[in-house]
């Protein structure tokens, strides 16, 4: 095991704090993060069991990970130092989008990521733009990793009904509570482009009800199959009596509050656009219209809210972004 010198703190989360540390031997810079939570030897954290899963296969687009230890009861992962997540180069660039070329070479790197959970059997479980890292701006930019296993876990052993990703990026299945399996992360990845192109969130970010407005209206409803499955569609959705098809109708806020005994919160409720299309007329003098339409159909195809008619990264990979 390596010992460390701190040098300062990069980051101070919820769960963990991240620190700038150099190797004494080697004189190597590292990010250190420091699990908050203390653990004991009987049960190792799940990040922890996912990154030395992911390890074995050393890919190129997922951040290295290089040992773990204890300290004060508290587990240490030692990773890579990167630069900069896409969350701070946004804000960098105050809210100015990225150029599709940019934007298609960080979906690329990253579907070669989910590639490689989904060769696993592991979801990500938290695309977001934060725990997406640029490697070194200047020299390599927009070379990018994807970090943060703390919520990752193996498709085979998530349950129904069980909350994941933050609500912005946070995918049908969850709030309907549907399945879920790895084609939630191509859901949250497409939502993340969807950011970079508008340079801001196009999806409400705090409430669940608005969220599926959203969904619905942008969309599409998903379809009456795929309600019927939901053990949770009832907290949204009512029987449609004014018609047969479709069987089901969005709830209205009153609706939604009767049924769940709390009001949907109305800020930031409205999405950036009518539907997916709407987007093509976006940056008409920086980008070719042929470049925006098949950035737009790209994005249909994984934000489809049915879940087994999503695109996956195996398809991807097998034609032309």
């Amino acid at each position: 095991m390596s010992q460390y010198l701190l040098q300062h703190f990069i980051n101070d989360g919820c769960f963990s704090r991240v620190a700038r540390c150099q190797d004494r031997d080697t004189k190597d810079i590292v990010a250190l993060k420091i699990l908050k939570k203390r653990s004991d030897d009987s049960q190792e954290p799940r990040e922890l069991t996912m990154l030395k899963v992911i390890r074995g296969l050393d890919p190129v687009n997922i951040v290295r990970f290089y040992e773990s230890f204890k300290h004060m009861g508290k587990t240490c992962l030692a990773f890579e130092l990167l630069d900069k997540n896409l969350h701070q180069l946004l804000m960098e660039r105050r809210g100015e989008p990225l150029f599709l070329q940019q934007i298609r070479a960080t979906t690329e790197q990253l579907l070669s990521a989910l590639r490689v959970l989904n060769t696993l059997g592991v979801i990500h479980a938290n695309v977001t733009p934060q725990n997406i890292m640029v490697v070194n701006q200047k020299e390599t930019p927009f070379r990018v990793k994807l970090i943060d296993f703390s919520s990752a876990i193996k498709a085979a052993k998530v349950q129904r009904g069980v909350t994941m990703q933050p609500v912005a990026y946070r995918f049908p299945e969850v709030i309907l509570g549907l399945p879920i399996s790895e084609a939630a992360d191509i859901w949250s990845l497409g939502a993340v482009l969807a950011t970079l192109y508008l340079g801001s969130i196009p999806f409400p970010q705090r409430c669940q009800y608005y969220l599926m407005k959203a969904m619905v209206e942008t969309l599409g409803q998903p379809e009456d199959q795929i309600l019927d499955e939901g053990i949770h569609t009832l907290l949204y959705f009512t029987k449609n009596l004014e018609s047969t098809r479709p069987e089901w109708r969005l709830k209205t806020a009153d609706e939604y509050k009767a049924a769940t005994g709390f009001p949907p919160q109305n800020h930031s409720s409205r999405s950036r656009f009518s539907r997916l299309d709407d987007l093509v007329m976006l940056h008409p003098e920086e980008e070719k219209i042929e470049e925006r339409t098949a950035f737009i159909s790209l994005l249909k195809k994984m934000l489809c809210v049915n879940p087994d008619r999503r695109v996956t990264p195996i398809k991807l990979g097998l034609t032309s972004l």
